[in-house]
């Protein structure tokens, strides 16, 4: 299956799918350091050759996106978590860094057969400050009018294993 991975950090979540049998046939990360360790993997052979995009933003914006349509069967992110965390502020459609509209906008763009998105668990109780709208139902609600079927768990450290 072919993936393109968006927000892929150092490849962590990158490396699980190459171990699943995917093809990373993309890379989306604003962070130059984490861009770095992605290309050091790639060197050493344990993530696939792929472009390495910066900020998503522009990768939209670059008609980026659309090249991938036919191409990517998956499209996997963990938009960045800040927004919703119980750790921080929740500012939701407020805070710059909620990158969910753009994951959105590559999904619309791209089209893949499969969305895999991951976050963490305050996005569950996380609402806009705005509408009052919970942020959680937005997404099931935006990839439902996509003509995605939606399944969705919390995992934890332990259920895989960790004590």
């Amino acid at each position: 299956m072919n993936e393109l991975s968006l927000f892929s950090g150092i490849g962590g979540g990158c490396l699980a799918s190459v171990i699943l049998g995917h093809r990373i046939i993309g890379y989306v990360e604003a962070d130059h350091a984490a861009r770095a360790v992605l290309k050091a993997r790639i060197a050493d052979g344990l993530l696939d050759p792929a472009p390495i995009f910066g900020d998503i933003r522009r990768f939209l914006g670059g008609g980026w996106a659309e090249r991938y349509r036919g191409l990517a069967e998956l499209v996997s992110g963990g938009f960045p978590c800040p927004s919703f965390s119980v750790a921080g502020k929740r500012l939701g459609s407020r805070d710059e860094r909620n990158m969910w509209p753009a994951m959105l906008e590559c999904v619309r763009a791209i089209e893949p057969a499969y969305v895999f998105a991951e976050n963490v668990p305050g996005l569950l109780t996380s609402t806009d400050p705005d509408s009052g709208e919970p942020h959680f139902g937005r997404i099931l609600a935006d990839l439902s009018e996509l003509g995605y079927g939606v399944e969705w768990m919390v995992l934890g450290a332990d259920d895989l294993g960790a004590t």
